[in-house]
C-alpha cells in the first residue's frame, strides 16, 4: 500500500511540474519581449572587494521600512532566521548603531514601497556583524555604509511570473 502512495505522489509531482512549465511557456509567449526589455534595464548588484578581508562592498537596491514612530530603515539579511534592519537617519545616512533584529509580530514596522540604492558591507563565508542590541545574539550578514540614491527609480530584475503579476496590476489600475 505504501508504494501506491509513493507512486501517486510521484505522478502528481510530475503533473505539477509539466503544468508549471506550460504556464511559464505561455507567459513567455505573451510577455516575452516586454519581459526581456524590462530586465535589460534592471539594476543588478555591484560587488567589489573591501579593505577588510572578510567583507565585500556591495551596491544594491533595498526596500525601505518605516516604524509607527516614523523611523526609517532597510532590511539586511541575517545568517540565522529572523528579520534584521539598519536605521536610516533623518539626514539620509545610516545610523552608527545597528544593525539589529526586529519582530514582525509587533506590527511596528511596515514597508513604504520606496526603494533606495545603498552601499553595504557584506560578510563572506559566515562572517557578519553582531546585533547592536545587548539582548540579541546571532550574525547579521550586512551593514549599511551609505545611501547612494534615496528613492531611486531603478528596479530589480524579475522572474516571468513576477513580471506577469506586475503587468496585471498595471492593467487593473
Amino acid at each position: 500500500m505504501g508504494w501506491i502512495a509513493a507512486l501517486s505522489v510521484l505522478v502528481a509531482s510530475i503533473l505539477v511540474w509539466i503544468l508549471y512549465r506550460q504556464g511559464t511557456k505561455r507567459l513567455l509567449e505573451l510577455h516575452g519581449a516586454e519581459f526581456k526589455a524590462y530586465n535589460e534595464t534592471a539594476f543588478r548588484e555591484i560587488i567589489e572587494d573591501s579593505p577588510e578581508k572578510n567583507f565585500l562592498r556591495v551596491t544594491r537596491l533595498a526596500r525601505e521600512l518605516e516604524s509607527r514612530r516614523g523611523q526609517r530603515a532597510i532590511l539586511v539579511p541575517a545568517l540565522e532566521r529572523g528579520t534584521a534592519i539598519h536605521h536610516i537617519n533623518q539626514n539620509g545616512t545610516f545610523s552608527a548603531k545597528g544593525p539589529y533584529f526586529v519582530s514582525w509580530r509587533s506590527g511596528n514596522w511596515k514597508h513604504t514601497n520606496r526603494v533606495h540604492l545603498v552601499s553595504v558591507l557584506r560578510g563572506k563565508a559566515g562572517w557578519g556583524f553582531k546585533p547592536d542590541h545587548y539582548e540579541q545574539i546571532g550574525v547579521i550578514r550586512e551593514k549599511g555604509v551609505a545611501v547612494l540614491e534615496y528613492g531611486t527609480s531603478r528596479h530589480p530584475p524579475l522572474t516571468i511570473r513576477d513580471f506577469a503579476r506586475l503587468q496585471r496590476k498595471r492593467a487593473d489600475q
